[in-house]
């Protein structure tokens, strides 16, 4: 019986070695919509005699390592090892299709900048990326919309763009965000 969940490896890799720069590195990408910020759970070793939910095909263990995406998307690499034969592949846990997720926009207050982003949890993402700002985070307003649109965002606002998703907050941006806002009330 084929697990219709499992996804090729090759469907959570970045084509391109934009960010590392070092020609052999790949960023992991939600498999659904290839969004580029994924975080990463404590890996787990399965006893191969536990038939994990998803009989991979093998009968040894299997180490996976949950990820969940900022698009909505939770997923699972999976490597497999029974006798000398290893197997990678990823195990779909929830797609970003098919959650409620929404364009979010984070001020860093004081320094003039505002996150375009996505996440099926804006106010858990704030309080994510707060733990690690020396600045004071402000979720200003958020949107229903998902990467494609966060994608047209950043393409619209390019150049007001600091870095990857930050944005300096100019006149042009706020009022887009307040209107945006109002449309979607």
């Amino acid at each position: 019986m084929k697990d219709e969940s499992r996804l090729s490896m090759l469907s959570v890799l970045s084509k391109f070695d934009d960010y590392w720069g070092d020609g052999i590195t790949r960023e992991i990408r939600c498999p659904i919509c290839e969004f580029e910020y994924q975080h990463c759970e404590n890996p787990q070793v399965i006893d191969g005699k536990d038939d994990y939910k998803a009989n991979w095909d093998g009968r040894g263990n299997l180490i996976v390592i949950p990820v969940w995406g900022e698009c909505g998307s939770k997923w699972e690499i999976c490597f497999g090892s029974h006798k000398g034969y290893t197997a990678a592949f990823v195990r779909l846990i929830t797609s970003c299709e098919e959650t409620g997720s929404y364009v979010y926009f984070i001020e860093a207050v004081g320094l003039g900048k505002i996150k375009i982003g996505t996440s099926d949890a804006p106010k858990k993402r704030l309080q994510q990326l707060a733990t690690g700002s020396a600045v004071t985070l402000d979720l200003i307003a958020m949107i229903p919309g998902d990467a494609q649109i966060e994608k047209e965002l950043h393409k619209k606002f390019d150049h007001l763009r600091v870095d990857r998703e930050w944005f300096f907050a100019a006149k042009e941006l706020r009022e887009y965000i307040k209107i945006a806002t109002e449309q979607s009330a």
